[in-house]
C-alpha cells in the first residue's frame, strides 16, 4: 500500500479572514511540484495550496510535507500542530524553515534545511523504514543539470492566473544586505542546461505567457545570449527577473524583446545612493534609471519596478519620491514594499535591536514591524504606504504611468495594471480595517 503523502503551502491569509473568498492566485507552488518530482513512487501525493483551496484536517494523510517562507511561518506551525495531534508525522522546510530550524523543529518532526533535493530522498526513505531524523541538510548544492520536471499534474493550472513557471537557474551573483536567496542557494550562481529548459517548455500545456521565476534571469551573460536565442524560435511571450544592471546592453534587450520577453521585474529598492551603498546595492545608479527603462521600452519590453520602503535614510518625502519617478519614468507596474527583517539576512541582524513586534505574519511588507529613526510613527509608514498605492493604480495613476507606451508589451501592461489595481483595492481594503 503506497504511504499518503500531503504538500501543503500555507496562506497566512486564511487565518485572519475566515470568509475570504478564494479564488486565483498568480503562480503555482513551483518548489512544491519540484519537491514532488524528487519524491520516490512508495507515496501517493495530493498537493494543497491554501491560497485556492481550503485545508481539510481529515484529509487521509501519512506524512505532511510543508514549505513556507516568514511571512507564512505561524499559520505553518499552526497546521503541523494540528496534523501532528492527530497522529500524523510532519516535515516542515524551505527558506524560514532553513534560516530558523530550531523554531521550527518545535512545531514538527522534521526540518528540511536548503534544497530539497540534498536531502528529500533520504528523508522519505528514513520515514518509510521508521527512522525519521530531527534535521535533514543539503550538504551539496544540487546539480542543475539532473533536475527532473516538475510534478505539475499535481495542480489545476485554471486556479493560476499564470500557470506556467519554470525555474532555469538558483541564486544570484550580488549579495543585497536584505536579500536571503545567498543564503538560501550557497551564494552560487547555478544554471540548468538551456536544451533542457526548451525540451521542460515544450512539455507545458497552455498558451498563458512563461514566467522565469530565477532571481535573476540574466544573471550571467553569456549564458543569457544562449538563452535567448534558444527561446525564440518558440515563438513564446515571456516574463523574467532581472537586475538593473543587466538593462545596460540596448543590443542584448532589443534580442531579449524580439525572442519574446514582455515583461521584467527589477529592482529598484531606493532612488537614494546612501540606501543603495547600505544595503550593498551600489550598482543601481539612480541617475541612470530612467534611461534604463526607457531602453526596455524602446525594445518592447515592460519594467515592473521593486522599491523598498524603511531603508536607514529614507525620510516621510520617500513615498511621494517613488511616486513621481514611476510617473515620470513610465513603470509598467511598481511595487513598494516597507523592509522586511527576513530572518538569516545582514538586514535582519542589524534590525533586530529595533523590532517591537514580532508576528511574522506581518513581515510581508505591508506592515512596519521595527522602529525607524525618521520616519514615526511606526504606523505612519504604512499609511504612507497605502497612499502611494492608491496614487499609483487610480485610473489617473494608470493613465499617466502608460501614457507614450507602444510595442508588444503594451497589452501585457494594461492587463496587468487591471490586475494590479484590482488586488491594490482589496489590500487596501484589508489594511484599512487592520491598522
Amino acid at each position: 500500500m503506497s504511504c499518503r503523502l500531503l504538500l501543503v503551502l500555507p496562506n497566512p491569509i486564511q487565518v485572519r479572514h475566515y470568509r475570504l473568498k478564494l479564488a486565483k492566485t498568480l503562480f503555482p507552488p513551483l518548489g512544491l511540484l519540484t519537491l514532488a518530482a524528487h519524491t520516490p513512487p512508495d507515496f501517493d501525493l495530493r498537493l494543497l495550496d491554501e491560497s485556492v483551496h481550503w485545508l481539510d484536517y481529515n484529509t487521509p494523510a501519512d506524512l505532511v510535507a510543508i514549505s513556507t517562507n516568514t511571512a507564512s511561518a505561524p499559520r505553518a506551525y499552526e497546521i503541523a500542530s494540528e496534523f501532528r495531534r492527530r497522529g500524523v508525522k510532519v516535515v516542515i522546510g524551505g527558506i524560514h524553515a532553513t534560516a530558523m530550524p530550531e523554531e521550527a523543529l518545535r512545531y514538527t518532526d522534521a526540518v528540511g534545511i536548503g534544497e530539497c533535493e540534498g536531502y528529500w530522498p533520504q528523508l522519505c526513505q528514513d520515514f518509510l523504514s521508521g527512522k525519521l531524523q530531527p534535521q535533514y541538510r543539503s550538504e551539496h548544492l544540487p546539480d542543475l543539470s539532473q533536475l527532473p520536471v516538475p510534478r505539475r499534474d499535481l495542480i489545476n493550472p485554471k486556479d493560476y492566473y499564470l500557470p506556467r513557471t519554470l525555474q532555469t537557474s538558483r541564486g544570484c551573483p550580488f549579495r543585497c544586505s536584505f536579500c536571503s536567496v545567498h543564503k538560501f542557494f550557497g551564494g552560487k550562481y547555478r544554471m540548468h542546461p538551456v536544451g533542457a529548459v526548451l525540451e521542460e517548455i515544450k512539455s507545458m500545456p497552455g498558451k498563458s505567457p512563461l514566467i522565469f521565476v530565477d532571481d535573476n534571469i540574466f544573471g550571467d551573460q553569456q549564458r543569457s545570449q544562449e538563452l535567448v536565442e534558444a527561446v525564440r524560435p518558440l515563438g513564446e511571450n515571456w516574463f523574467g527577473q532581472a537586475s538593473m544592471i543587466s538593462l545596460q546592453d540596448e543590443e542584448f534587450l532589443r534580442q531579449a524583446g524580439e525572442a519574446g520577453c514582455r515583461m521584467l521585474f527589477v529592482g529598484v529598492e531606493s532612488l537614494s545612493e546612501e540606501n543603495l551603498k547600505d544595503i550593498n546595492k551600489r550598482f543601481n545608479k539612480p541617475a541612470e534609471m530612467k534611461e534604463a527603462i526607457a531602453r526596455c521600452h524602446r525594445c518592447g519590453i515592460g519594467v515592473i519596478g521593486a522599491f523598498i520602503v524603511g531603508l536607514d535614510y529614507d525620510e516621510v518625502s520617500v513615498f511621494e519620491r517613488i511616486v513621481d519617478f514611476a510617473l515620470d519614468a513610465r513603470l509598467d507596474a511598481v511595487q513598494i514594499a516597507i523592509r522586511i527583517p527576513i530572518p538569516g539576512t545582514e538586514d535582519c541582524a542589524a534590525l533586530t535591536p529595533r523590532i517591537f513586534d514580532w508576528d511574522y505574519r506581518k513581515r510581508d511588507g505591508s506592515r512596519a514591524v521595527f522602529f525607524h529613526e525618521r520616519i514615526q510613527p511606526p504606523v505612519l509608514m504604512e499609511e504612507k504606504l497605502q497612499w502611494a498605492y492608491q496614487q499609483l493604480y487610480c485610473k489617473q495613476g494608470i493613465r499617466q504611468r502608460l501614457s507614450g507606451h507602444s510595442g508588444p508589451h503594451l497589452s501585457f501592461t494594461r492587463k496587468m495594471n487591471q490586475g494590479f489595481a484590482l488586488r491594490a483595492s482589496k489590500w487596501l481594503r484589508r489594511l484599512a480595517l487592520e491598522i
